[in-house]
């Protein structure tokens, strides 16, 4: 194991937040046409998929076997953690409010607790796998060539971390912004390259690229 190197990247994701929350960055509104972006080409995506009828590449049957939510539902999830975290009013000593109780937080939605604990889990880094995990993505994902100063994909897997019992903190709101843009895609994604499955990932690439084509074709 190599600490130092572990302790450097949980460093320079912290940096990251300090700078984001700054009071002349303004990170609850930058992010604002992405998130109208991510519901505009998801709609895409949903209709696409309802429209298709290939039971073959049933996604969402595969996504909700992984996470245990419907893609509308992770969705829900992600943006009312986001919400919660870019509502923060640093200026008014608020900052307390980063830390949060799931319990708490999701007895104030209508998300169902049992679906979001399984789900909220799976955005938690694990310190205890942290670095096999590091290791395998820099085998699988980067193909061996790790830039450690640049290698956050750990982070953008699992941007909250639990700091004790029913007390989490989001390590990042960039990381967490991500999961709710691409998280669908980027587990989906893993989820096949895990198990091999060519055909599923190479359609899952095709009909998120199509969409994304269909909405930059919108604007332009």
């Amino acid at each position: 194991s190599d600490p130092e190197k572990h302790i450097e990247l949980l460093r320079s994701a912290f940096v990251r937040i300090a700078y984001l929350a700054s009071s002349n960055n303004n990170f609850g509104s930058i992010s604002l046409n992405r998130l109208a972006r991510t519901f505009i080409i998801f709609d895409e995506i949903y209709n696409e998929l309802k429209n298709d009828g290939n039971l073959e590449l049933n996604f969402e049957s595969d996504f909700i076997s992984i996470t245990g939510m419907t893609f509308k539902e992770y969705l829900c999830l992600c943006l009312a953690i986001y919400l919660h975290i870019t509502s923060i009013d640093i200026e008014n000593d608020e900052a307390e409010k980063y830390f949060f109780n799931p319990t708490n937080f999701f007895s104030q939605t209508k998300i169902d607790p049992v679906k979001g604990v399984q789900a909220f889990e799976q955005l938690v880094l694990d310190p205890n796998t942290f670095r096999s995990d590091y290791d395998n993505d820099v085998a699988t994902i980067l193909k061996g060539n790790d830039y450690p100063q640049y290698n956050f994909l750990q982070f953008q897997k699992h941007p909250l971390l639990k700091l004790k019992d029913n007390m989490y903190f989001a390590i990042d709101i960039g990381f967490l912004s991500e999961r709710l843009r691409d998280g669908i895609y980027r587990i989906l994604q893993s989820y096949y390259f895990g198990l091999g499955e060519t055909t599923k990932s190479r359609a899952v690439t095709k009909l998120w690229g199509l969409q994304h084509e269909k909405y930059i074709s919108k604007i332009i």
